[in-house]
């Protein structure tokens, strides 16, 4: 079983200590601590750096998705959709910045509701990364629409209490 540690805080909060005291060990580990710490000389402030350590961290998030093609993106999906909805799980949403689940979530029996992640910090591309996520969105619209509203409110009604 794959097992995610999210750690959130500000820093010096304890996020990495945790881990170190807890023995987590991982084959793929993102941590803007792990790229400070390799950038930042023992004489150099904490965030001297902050702007090449947030790019290396942002590098490190892109290089760990684009680890597979868009074939073993789908199929690895429609597993993991499959046993979800085996489980009982009837809707989900999640996020998504490229349309390699999207095939699979329509034409699943599970309701799906994905929501664009959009990576950009200069003004300057601003208005490609604007450009690229209303592209994608136009794909996605296909996957929102997949359910009819009445075919949604027949499932909800399922679970409705009643007062």
């Amino acid at each position: 079983m794959i097992v995610l540690y999210l750690m959130c805080g500000i820093p010096g909060s304890g996020k990495s200590t945790w881990i170190k005291q807890n023995k987590i060990e991982s084959d793929a580990v993102i941590s803007r601590d792990v790229v400070r710490f390799s950038l930042v000389k023992e004489h150099e402030e904490y965030f001297s750096k902050e702007t090449e350590v947030f790019y290396t961290f942002i590098d490190q998030i892109n290089e760990l998705r684009d680890w597979a093609g868009k074939e073993v993106k789908t199929q690895l999906v429609q597993k993991w959709m499959d046993k979800m909805w085996n489980d009982g799980v009837s809707a989900m949403a999640d996020i998504s910045n490229d349309d390699s689940s999207f095939d699979v979530k329509k034409s699943h029996k599970m309701y799906t509701r994905t929501y664009l992640e959009v990576f950009g910090s200069e003004p300057e591309m601003c208005e490609g990364v604007m450009k690229e996520v209303t592209d994608l969105n136009a794909v996605a619209d296909a996957v929102k629409a997949i359910i009819p509203d009445e075919m949604l409110d027949a499932r909800l009604k399922k679970f409705a209490i009643k007062l």
